[in-house]
């Protein structure tokens, strides 16, 4: 029986952006995927990456602008899952929009804004890079 990985729950202070790398010669990837669950209980889907401080996890991706959105959530509202898929790992953050809307806040002046590249989609076949946190 292999690890259960539904009650998954994320290092604080740990970014989750998704990697690309040799390990034993085995390739690994992984990547994070932002969830919105939408009134009518469909899912709205971003490829990203979060990370947990304090009470707050922080989400970033590209919108359809190819813009960098970077919002923070209380952590009460996500639900975190890790799962696995031969060689690739997936880490899952479900965000309840319908109430998360009012609580969640942008990032809009973009202030100590992560430079981070990731991958865009799962079935992009590219380097995906680990972020680099700015020195302050």
């Amino acid at each position: 029986m292999g690890e259960d990985l539904t009650k998954w729950k994320p290092k604080t202070n740990h970014d989750y952006n998704g990697f690309d790398y040799h390990k034993h010669g085995k390739h690994l990837r992984g990547y994070s995927i932002i969830y919105y669950r939408l009134p009518d209980n469909s899912l709205e889907e971003h490829y990203g990456g979060f990370n947990i401080l304090d009470n707050q996890t922080k989400i970033w991706y590209m919108d359809s602008n190819n813009q960098k959105v970077q919002k923070f959530v209380p952590i009460a509202q996500c639900e975190f899952k890790k799962t696995r898929q031969g060689d690739k790992t997936y880490y899952h953050v479900f965000i309840d929009a319908s109430v998360g809307g009012n609580n969640m806040s942008n990032n809009r002046e973009g202030k100590n804004m992560d430079e981070t590249n990731y991958g865009e989609g799962k079935n992009q076949d590219q380097t995906i890079k680990i972020g680099i946190k700015k020195k302050k």
